[in-house]
């Protein structure tokens, strides 16, 4: 089967050796911005080509600001707006994914939200963060924090469990289905 790959590329973000830390193991100072670019020109490339997706799955913390995007700069948009979120959490988030400067990269889309406060949001804040704009968590690993896991029970979310990974494409493929029958 032929498939098309869309990349989105900056040569100023992306054309590092380490996808988000340097070879000493440190975050990148700009990876907030490097995120938000990330996620607008999915957006973007999706609205462009006049995609309409019933699911937007975001995976890992990388991606986790999508669904606070979706629902306040692209809540309007007819191929975006009608999309349920899944949003898949890895033990590999760090303690601090975003530093301060996530408040200012966000403000220059006004968007607020009383999590950001101006200092850096902590990995449990920011899957808090996370869970009030989503449709469904999959916990893609059994390392998951007490905490993060009490702030999504709270939420009434549908969550699909770490699981087998042999078991995990039916499960997932029942739980999206699951999903979109809650319109």
């Amino acid at each position: 089967q032929r498939m098309q790959v869309y990349f989105i590329d900056n040569d100023d973000f992306f054309s590092r050796k380490g996808t988000v830390t340097d070879k000493e193991g440190a975050l990148y100072a700009d990876n907030c911005e490097r995120s938000v670019f990330f996620i607008r020109g999915v957006f973007e490339t999706v609205k462009k080509l006049r995609w309409v997706p019933d699911i937007i799955h975001c995976q890992g913390w990388f991606s986790g600001l999508a669904p606070l995007y979706l629902s306040t700069l692209y809540k309007d948009d007819p191929a975006l707006s009608g999309a349920k979120v899944v949003f898949s959490i890895y033990d590999m988030t760090p303690q601090t994914p975003f530093g301060e400067e996530l408040t200012q990269v966000l403000e220059y889309d006004d968007i607020r939200h009383e999590l950001l406060d101006g200092t850096s949001l902590r990995r449990d804040d920011l899957y808090k963060l996370i869970f009030s704009y989503v449709d469904g968590l999959l916990f893609a690993t059994s390392d998951v924090s007490d905490e993060t896991r009490e702030a999504a029970s709270k939420l009434s979310l549908p969550v699909m469990d770490y699981d087998n990974m042999e078991e995990s494409i039916e499960a997932v493929d029942a739980f999206y289905d699951r999903l979109l029958s809650k319109k």
